[in-house]
């Protein structure tokens, strides 16, 4: 059986999260129905009136993923987020999910570096790309030598919306302080 692949990236002058909790805490937002019209995508409010967070952001792909094994740039990714455990990796028609475990030894210098990976996808439902919303007055820029002048003004987004996964149902994913949520969205 062959590995799913896990990305990486090279990151400088990026924004630092406080929070070093390795906490996982993907929590269930919820099912909410919306009365909308189909020209627009409905931000249900959070149930707890937390407000998105930036070290929660998911921020675009524009090439500087690289699959961590084979070295080539991970293009399928759309949207990712780093903030907290698991990194979230918005895919066409599903998220994986990436935990990594990292050991070190007492009076050691090597670590173990241990990588695990879920995905999560719906049965018989439509695939759909991702769509950001809730845009954040902030980018990353990436220097890593691999592409000249390197990727700049990478934005970040607050929301994915995975839009008509169901019929009239859309997926939802967003941070907090405490780590994704995700949320179904009923269009009646």
């Amino acid at each position: 059986m062959r590995s799913a692949p896990c990305w990486h990236s090279t990151e400088i002058a990026l924004p630092k999260s406080t929070q070093r909790s390795f906490l996982l805490a993907v929590l269930f937002g919820g099912i909410f129905a919306a009365n909308t019209n189909a020209q627009s995508t409905y931000l249900p409010p959070d149930l707890f009136e937390e407000s998105t967070q930036v070290s929660q952001a998911y921020w675009e792909n524009k090439g500087q993923l690289y699959r961590q094994v084979e070295g080539l740039k991970a293009l399928e990714v759309k949207y990712y987020s780093k903030g907290a455990q698991p990194h979230l990796y918005a895919i066409e028609g599903k998220v994986a999910m990436v935990y990594r475990e990292i050991t070190t030894y007492e009076n050691q210098p090597e670590i173990d570096e241990t990588t695990y990976r879920v995905d999560l996808s719906f049965r018989d439902a439509n695939t759909v790309a991702p769509e950001a919303s809730e845009q954040f007055n902030t980018h990353l820029n990436f220097y890593d030598g691999r592409d000249p002048g390197g990727i700049e003004e990478v934005k970040g987004y607050g929301r994915l919306v995975y839009p008509g996964i169901y019929p009239n149902i859309d997926f939802h994913l967003y941070g907090h302080s405490f780590g994704t949520k995700l949320a179904f969205v009923l269009h009646p």
